[in-house]
């Protein structure tokens, strides 16, 4: 255990890798990664991480300088472990020359994910974010501009919104019927230009699955890997939405597909708007969600699969 504020107590992560994993006084974890001398780092820490260059001596090894990642605050522990974990995996087989460059390609990477508690991810708020991600890389594609048009994350009234059409995404893990929870008058309210459309999916819980929200994460994230912009967008937009790739509860429960489709929200459509109450809510009524059986909107299906999109 160290006794002084200069003093780590250090393991190495592999035999000659020059990564050791280290703890100081206070308990506060490291991860230190050697690099030539002379060696600047120009990225700044952030909430719970502190990132600097720093010369340790190692019992058994000359003195050398490290890139000295240090957790400054436990509720960031867990993120702060898989970045840990990335960075040594990158790092471990590379050139001490190149570390620095993977170093910040990883902490870039992680940037729009450190505040997130990866266990306050509801289940509820994982199926729904499954739903959204499906949608965009099943039916919609994954694409600069599908991103962009993707706005759950901003609070908008529809989840997606081009200037001809809407998209509001419902999804239900619940066994029986498809019955989705309709949180406000907003959700199927017109779109402010062109059509609505509402889109249901029902997954159930299945071990032998392969669609986790972590593997759609991966999937959308690998398809924009040539559009950096619209990558970061896309990460930046799941980490409001509370998702962390450090999550390994509800982001890696395995999801089976059960039935999808695609409804026009038009005419008679089984909904609540606020043009439902012309003369404005009952008094001392704030709010007004509703459940929407899905059984009832046969007549307003568009189609079951992809083929449908866009609709006409």
């Amino acid at each position: 255990m160290p006794t002084s504020s200069a003093q780590l107590e250090a393991s190495q992560v592999s035999a000659r890798s020059g990564i050791w994993v280290a703890r100081d006084i206070s308990n506060r974890q490291h991860l230190l990664v050697q690099i030539p001398d002379g060696v600047t780092l120009d990225i700044a820490g952030t909430h719970g991480l502190g990132v600097s260059i720093a010369r340790h001596r190692i019992p058994g090894h000359a003195d050398a300088s490290y890139i000295d990642l240090v957790c400054l605050d436990q509720a960031v522990a867990a993120t702060f472990a898989a970045v840990a974990a990335d960075i040594a995996e990158e790092a471990v087989q590379a050139d001490a020359g190149e570390r620095r460059s993977q170093v910040i390609a990883v902490l870039n990477e992680w940037r729009w994910f450190w505040g997130v508690d990866p266990a306050q991810l509801s289940s509820a708020d994982a199926v729904g974010l499954f739903g959204e991600l499906w949608f965009l890389i099943r039916w919609v594609g994954a694409s600069a501009q599908s991103v962009q048009a993707w706005n759950a994350s901003h609070g908008a009234r529809h989840d997606f919104q081009w200037p001809e059409r809407s998209v509001e995404v419902k999804a239900t893990s619940r066994g029986g019927g498809v019955v989705h929870t309709i949180q406000n008058l907003e959700q199927l309210a017109d779109a402010e230009t062109g059509g609505l459309y509402l889109y249901s999916l029902r997954v159930a819980r299945d071990a032998l699955a392969a669609n986790t929200l972590n593997s759609l994460v991966d999937i959308a994230s690998a398809a924009l890997g040539r559009q950096p912009e619209a990558r970061a967008d896309l990460l930046a937009k799941l980490g409001q939405r509370g998702y962390s790739p450090a999550g390994r509860d509800q982001s890696a429960v395995p999801y089976r597909v059960i039935e999808e489709g695609l409804y026009r929200v038009a005419d008679e459509f089984p909904r609540l708007t606020r043009a439902s109450f012309p003369s404005g809510l009952p008094n001392g009524i704030a709010s007004v969600s509703y459940q929407l059986d899905v059984s009832a909107c046969a007549g307003w299906r568009v189609g079951a699969d992809p083929t449908a999109w866009p609709p006409p």
